[in-house]
């Protein structure tokens, strides 16, 4: 103390030190070089799930995974070179026995007794690698879904596509981003059809129905077509999810089945099953409108030559 009850610089500094050291949210360690706990904080003790006097019967190889053994012999090996090591990666073994992911950086300190010591700062970066294997998981099943996804902005601008949706449409990622949806018509629709979906999207945030779309090369193809708005917590929409499944076998299928029941096969010629329903829709049309049905038969000699 100084000579009035005043801390002297000194005095004052260290116990800044001693203040950013237990309140720092790393954790902060000190090591002799074989590896056992003289010193850490109260985060390195969470970080950890170890008290103080736990870790001051560990040392630090307790704390290490097996697999990172011959990466720390290398951080040693550049700590006593260069004074310093880090930082990098690797894991903890928690008191719980669960896996912390943790970045580190280290400082030899040498005393004037020849004494060499590692202060360690620890920062736990569990919750990054968490979303960033999150972000990996959702990127892989984006891109590998059996089913065409697209997600556009507000203004309807595509801004991602998985492959699927450019092996189903085409189009390359290159082609397609910046676009709109509307690149993608068939021709096949009318405006009334469009109109109608898109009315559907503003009122229920979501439509879901089968068109036709067309590549580039001019072939035709079928989809069930599922579209969902996302709103913010304003309600403003932000984006629109496109996801598209490929029916144009079924459909092309269907048409088969039909034309088989409808038409002869031989000569293309509608058969009875196709008159029958055309007559029976005729009869309906004309009772509603209470007009007159003529039908008129004829009877052709040597049709099959």
């Amino acid at each position: 103390m100084g000579a009035q009850g005043q801390n002297t610089p000194q005095e004052f500094n260290l116990e800044r030190l001693q203040g950013l050291y237990h309140l720092s949210p790393l954790g902060i360690a000190l090591n002799n070089l074989e590896g056992a706990f003289i010193e850490a904080n109260q985060a390195f003790c969470r970080i950890t799930g170890y008290s103080l006097m736990e870790l001051r019967s560990m040392d630090y190889w307790q704390l290490t995974p097996p697999k990172f053994k011959a990466q720390e012999m290398h951080q040693l090996a550049e700590l006593r070179s260069n004074g310093q090591y880090g930082p990098y990666t690797k894991e903890y073994i928690h008191k719980f026995g669960h896996t912390v992911f943790v970045r580190l950086v280290g400082v030899l300190v040498t005393l004037k007794t020849g004494e060499q010591y590692i202060w360690s700062i620890v920062e736990d970066i569990s919750t990054s690698i968490s979303q960033q294997s999150h972000i990996r998981l959702m990127d892989n099943v984006f891109q590998n879904v059996l089913e065409g996804i697209c997600i556009t902005d507000a203004s309807e601008k595509i801004i991602e596509v998985n492959q699927f949706f450019c092996d189903l449409t085409g189009f390359t990622r290159k082609d397609i981003i910046g676009q709109t949806p509307r690149m993608l018509a068939s021709g096949k629709h009318s405006p009334d059809f469009y109109r109608e979906m898109w009315t559907a999207i503003k009122e229920n945030d979501s439509w879901r129905g089968e068109l036709w779309n067309r590549r580039p090369d001019g072939d035709l193809y079928a989809i069930r077509l599922t579209i969902t708005v996302l709103r913010n917590q304003e309600g403003a929409v932000t984006h629109l999810i496109g996801v598209l499944m490929d029916i144009t076998r079924q459909k092309e299928q269907a048409i088969h089945m039909e034309r088989m029941a409808h038409y002869d096969a031989l000569t293309g010629i509608p058969n009875r099953v196709l008159l029958a329903d055309r007559m029976r829709q005729a009869i309906a049309q004309n009772r509603r409108h209470k007009k007159m049905l003529a039908i008129c038969y004829l009877d052709l000699d040597g049709f099959k030559p």
